[in-house]
């Protein structure tokens, strides 16, 4: 009983799981049926139009059926020619305020409704003069390709479908060997776009899961390449190859920028002390400390061993000053806890200014000329410098 309850639990989970990714699949299928969307409703008023000119000016009826029969066609074109531009001008209004999933999802079921009452007005009023239900076909398909829902959905509307097209063909073909004939076909017809749509669903949703693993996969090779593994940190490639874009977009005339190179005081005591694993877990918390400190004044990098480099964009160096004080103090006040162990660090900083139109490693020169006085000097403080002479 035992193992059928695990059994159970285990089904229940996977449908779990599969109920939350369908429905993470069908948020980024409703964005791509929109964008089918935007072509097809357009088409769809052209070709109504299209129908009212032909029949207006190439097609007098004969009879009392004919007659009845265009004014139908035209009158259903007419309707569907008006929707179509409504339903256009509200994906042009709404794309300009960049639509909510709800707003969209609305509007999609909307507009299979439509379609699905365009197709099967105009295969009810064909009935007058023929026995012809290829607009039903065409609705069908057209479901299937541009509006792709997940299953349980596209069962309901194919069933809606099948039912709506079983009464109007009751209603308006009395010829019983015509009806049966029309029906089973419209039964085909709404197997093989149901067909299509289960398909388009299926291939929709691995392209989708294709895509975020290759972008996940894609994030986390960055990660190796661009990020410390250990403090989160972008490394010092990452940090040559950023640096001068966040000055671009930093960059305000009568503006300065500075950069901070800061080094941990002894650090080979740490290790030689409490060992490698735990001088780590001090670079990491280090790091997190640097990460508050700055917060989004600047952007940090682990430089190198136990050193980081910090760039402040469109900071003064009176103020990039004040926080590498301010950063200064806080490591020296903040006892590391890491195990067993209380340690107490502090650091040295550098600083200097970086100009926009310098190369940044004359800058680093500087800073780390700086960070040498600084140690020179006693250690736990910084020192700065600005004339690159």
């Amino acid at each position: 009983m035992s193992h059928l309850n695990s059994h159970l639990k285990k089904i229940k989970l996977h449908f779990s799981k599969e109920k939350k990714l369908n429905q993470s699949v069908e948020d980024e299928m409703i964005a791509k049926n929109a964008s089918r969307l935007v072509v097809l409703i357009p088409a769809i008023g052209v070709v109504n139009l299209a129908h009212i000119f032909y029949f207006i000016i190439n097609f007098t009826p004969t009879t009392l059926l004919e007659e009845k029969w265009v004014t139908g066609i035209v009158f259903i074109h007419a309707v569907s020619a008006v929707i179509a531009l409504i339903l256009t001008l509200t994906f042009i209004h709404i794309n300009k305020k960049k639509a909510t999933y709800l707003h969209l999802k609305i509007i999609e079921n909307f507009v299979a409704l439509f379609i699905l009452i365009l197709g099967i007005s105009l295969v009810s009023v064909d009935q007058y003069v023929t026995t012809n239900i290829t607009p039903f076909l065409v609705v069908c398909t057209v479901l299937g390709l541009f509006i792709i829902k997940r299953p349980l959905a596209a069962i309901l509307q194919y069933a809606v479908a099948l039912i709506s097209f079983f009464v109007l063909m009751t209603i308006f073909q009395t010829e019983p060997a015509i009806l049966a004939t029309n029906q089973l076909n419209g039964i085909t017809f709404v197997a093989i776009g149901l067909c299509i749509s289960l398909l388009s669903w299926h291939s929709g949703r691995s392209a989708i899961l294709q895509q975020r693993k290759i972008t996940e996969q894609h994030h986390k090779l960055e990660e190796i390449a661009y990020y410390d593994h250990l403090t989160g940190l972008i490394n010092r490639w990452k940090w040559l190859q950023y640096v001068d874009v966040e000055l671009e977009k930093n960059y305000f005339p009568g503006k300065e920028s500075c950069i901070l190179l800061l080094d941990i005081d002894f650090f080979k005591q740490v290790n030689d002390q409490y060992g490698h694993p735990i001088g780590d877990q001090v670079l990491k918390q280090l790091a997190q400390i640097l990460k508050n400190e700055v917060g989004s004044q600047g952007d940090t990098a682990r430089w190198g061993g136990e050193e980081f480099i910090i760039l402040l964009p469109g900071v003064s160096l009176s103020k990039s000053i004040a926080i590498g004080e301010q950063i200064r103090q806080r490591i020296a006040q903040t006892p590391f806890n890491i195990e067993n162990h209380q340690i107490h660090i502090t650091v040295s900083l550098g600083a200097t200014l970086l100009e926009h139109d310098s190369d940044f490693m004359d800058a680093y020169k500087r800073a780390d000329q700086a960070l040498y006085i600084a140690k020179n000097n006693g250690r736990n403080r910084l020192e700065y410098i600005v004339d690159p002479a």
